[in-house]
């Protein structure tokens, strides 16, 4: 009786097992394997978003720095500015231009520096490609004007994300600038607004042979040709501090902001994986509860049968 009763209980399974095998096949595997997808997902998420609120909280540490050294630099190039204005004469259409483009050395700071870079890109389509050169100051404006104006790059320098350029650095660039002659040079850089708005910039200065001593209120002493020319480096190598330092903070601004906002992305697609895979779980769950009662309602309907 045991025997017989073992054999039949075998053959319920096993219609059983034919009946819905396109359950185990098909819809119950597929279930867990897209629940073991959702959760490398989820966590693929999680650790960007770690990623992403550790940046932002660096970022805006060194804001304040930067912020601090951008209101010292401001009036003290505003200062020199003043001084210097009276000196030059703008050239209306100027032969030669000497384009000097400042970006950061590193993205994820929103578009920050496509912004930059196309602005320069504009300037230069209608010149001449044979008068005007590029100094780039910063790895992304490289990068970026490379393809099309690589072989007018002359001077390029990096490393302000690992240290900020000192004033003697910027001191160094600006006399490669005086070795280039030129008619006017274009400075793209970035002004710090607030955390969350920079605007690119253009700013115009006049070469140094357009510096003339007719129009100013100042008196100069000794030779005026190698006085004009001392101020004139002055001003540029302060020109080209600010500039670099003001595009610091802007770059750390952008950057917390963009950080800022990837984080709650992140959040949000958590969130919605979240509630994905409770309810696949839940649907998962559900098919097993009636493929057990199935199994169970077919043993009844076998024990009867033995009866």
């Amino acid at each position: 009786f045991l025997a017989m009763l073992r054999s039949r209980l075998n053959q319920s399974c096993a219609l059983y097992m034919q009946t819905n095998l396109h359950l185990f096949n098909g819809g119950q595997v597929r279930s867990m394997a897209t629940l073991r997808d959702i959760k490398v997902r989820m966590k693929s998420v999680q650790s960007v978003s770690k990623i992403t609120s550790s940046m932002k909280t660096v970022a805006a540490s060194r804001l304040k720095q930067a912020e601090k050294k951008k209101d010292q630099i401001r009036p003290f190039y505003q200062s020199i500015n003043n001084i210097f204005k009276p000196f030059f004469e703008e050239k209306e259409n100027p032969q030669t231009v000497l384009q000097v483009v400042i970006t950061a050395d590193r993205g994820l700071c929103g578009g920050l520096n496509s912004s930059i870079i196309r602005k320069a890109k504009l300037t230069l389509k209608p010149l001449n490609r044979a008068n005007y050169e590029v100094i780039s100051i910063g790895e992304k404006g490289r990068a970026g004007l490379m393809r099309e104006y690589g072989e007018k790059i002359s001077v390029f320098a990096t490393g302000m994300g690992k240290k900020p350029l000192s004033f003697s650095d910027i001191s160094r660039i600006a006399d490669e600038i005086l070795r280039r002659p030129y008619d006017a040079l274009q400075l793209f850089s970035t002004k710090f607004v607030n955390v969350i708005l920079s605007v690119p910039i253009t700013k115009t200065v006049p070469g140094i042979q357009n510096m003339q001593d007719t129009s100013s209120p100042y008196e100069i002493e000794g030779d005026t040709k190698e006085t004009l020319g001392d101020l004139y480096a002055y001003h540029l190598a302060s020109l080209l501090y600010s500039s670099v330092v003001e595009s610091s903070a802007a770059e750390l601004g952008a950057r917390m902001s963009a950080m800022d906002n990837a984080t709650r992305n992140a959040k949000e697609l958590i969130d919605k994986l979240t509630l994905d895979f409770n309810r696949k779980r839940q649907a998962v769950i559900t098919n097993e509860l009636i493929e057990i009662i199935s199994g169970a309602t077919n043993l009844e309907k076998g024990d009867v049968m033995l009866d």
